[in-house]
């Protein structure tokens, strides 16, 4: 059984099957931008966490843009992470524009032969630019500029005075022929101009999975398209999630105002819609949220739980209230399939779903916090906090207060456990683990399971 979303077809765009969230207001907005903006070479970035469908909204606007708006766009979605073995990104952009030319080879077949041209001049000087690529280079690939010091080192000055003459050889070729390497430059971003003034339409280059490919290659595939790429009626769409593209920026530069730096290259951000728990008031008391409508959408298939019921409710409400994504709602699913009766949960108490719902929860999210939760080493007032369990919505959720009724029971000393008031709640809580707090119950059948 399994809550992962297969493959899906984006060629036809936005569509009931495809755009579950309704984002292509989003993508709506974006054409607009896209086709009025006075800025002429835009580069904007699609910033979210990781697994919130950003692939997917970006391939389902590439499809769109092809069926509906091919009179105006060219469309171009590239994986930056499948491609990171490239030594230098400039070639791997380049093929790109190259693969174009070859579609449209009725109107920009006529630059072909100038295109690969240029860039075989743009690019040998981009791959030679580095000084390790230069030691590489001038040893006849003999010698890694990674491996330079510890070299030098172990061979002594005759590494050193075998190198001396060509890297100075290469210094002398880079001053003598700078000028030429900028005008190199300047053909080639007016080929790129030209191009799009023949086709009479701009060029909508999607960038996907930045933050996952090598981080070398990423930061040298941002600087690429600022300087060599950014010409009029090309636009750049990146995707990324910028918390974790600004680590690698930090981790490059060090102590750099990583935001500052980013900014530099890019316009705008924009982020997904979502519908949170916070957004729905009574006016709009039977909308669902992100999470809910996600889970919803993948029980429809697999009926592990029931929609609606206490465990669903319980897990989209942890899910939502703590900023998790689509993916983790699909973990919960497939650890939840562990758990599941021959006749489901249907006829569990409500305190027993909503604990089985919380360790479900927690597994994925802080499975530490579980950990210590079961151990009653975290007391309660921190576990609730942590993980932000109030029921203090605009909307009251009966599954919080059933949540927090089983949470509190677990806290309960053995004195209070003999108070009459909780007879009920031991009956309703022990009907699957007589002998164990179901929490302890749940957690056990989940310690050979590892998420991290």
């Amino acid at each position: 059984m399994s809550f992962i979303q297969s493959p899906t077809d984006f060629s036809q765009g936005f569509n009931t099957n495809t755009d579950i969230f309704t984002r292509i207001n989003l993508f709506r907005n974006l054409i607009n931008l896209c086709d009025n903006s006075p800025e002429e070479n835009l580069v904007i970035a699609l910033d979210d966490q990781w697994g919130e469908g950003k692939t997917s909204f970006v391939k389902m606007m590439k499809g769109q843009i092809e069926k509906d708006y091919s009179d105006k766009f060219n469309a171009i979605y590239f994986d930056a992470f499948e491609c990171d073995y490239h030594s230098d990104p400039f070639i791997s952009i380049s093929a790109e524009f190259y693969s174009l030319i070859n579609k449209q080879e009725s109107k920009l077949g006529g630059f072909k032969n100038a295109f690969i041209n240029i860039t075989k001049r743009v690019g040998a000087a981009a791959l030679i630019g580095g000084l390790k690529a230069v030691i590489n280079t001038t040893s006849a690939g003999l010698i890694s500029g990674d491996k330079l010091i510890d070299a030098t080192v172990n061979a002594g000055k005759d590494v050193s005075d075998n190198l001396t003459g060509s890297l100075e050889e290469y210094i002398k070729k880079k001053i003598t022929t700078a000028s030429e390497e900028k005008e190199d430059i300047s053909k080639f971003r007016e080929i790129l101009s030209k191009m799009h003034e023949e086709s009479n339409k701009k060029t909508i280059f999607i960038i996907d999975e930045l933050d996952r490919a090598r981080p070398d290659y990423s930061l040298d595939l941002l600087e690429k398209i600022k300087h060599l790429f950014s010409v009029k009626g090309v636009i750049f769409i990146l995707v990324m999630n910028r918390t974790q593209f600004e680590k690698c920026i930090e981790k490059r530069y060090g102590s750099i105002d990583s935001r500052m730096y980013l900014n530099k290259f890019i316009n705008f951000f924009f982020t997904l819609p979502k519908i949170k728990q916070h957004d729905i008031t009574r006016a709009n008391y039977y909308t669902k949220t992100t999470i809910y409508s996600y889970m919803s959408r993948l029980l429809s298939s697999n009926n592990v739980i029931e929609v609606g019921g206490v465990i669903h409710k319980t897990l989209c409400y942890l899910l939502d209230v703590n900023g998790c994504s689509l993916r983790e709602c699909e973990r919960c699913l497939s650890l939840l399939s562990i758990f599941k009766p021959s006749t489901g949960f249907i006829n569990y108490y409500n305190e027993y779903s909503s604990s089985l719902a919380f360790v479900i929860f927690l597994k994925v999210y802080n499975p530490k916090l579980l950990d210590s939760f079961i151990e009653k080493t975290t007391d309660l007032k921190t576990v609730t906090s942590k993980i932000n369990i109030f029921n203090n919505s605009a909307v009251h959720l009966p599954e919080v207060d059933i949540l927090l009724k089983s949470i509190n029971y677990h806290y309960l000393t053995e004195e209070e456990l003999k108070k009459p008031e909780y007879a009920g709640m031991y009956t309703n809580l022990t009907v699957g683990s007589p002998d164990l707090s179901p929490f302890v119950y749940f957690d056990s059948n989940l310690k050979n399971f590892t998420l991290e």
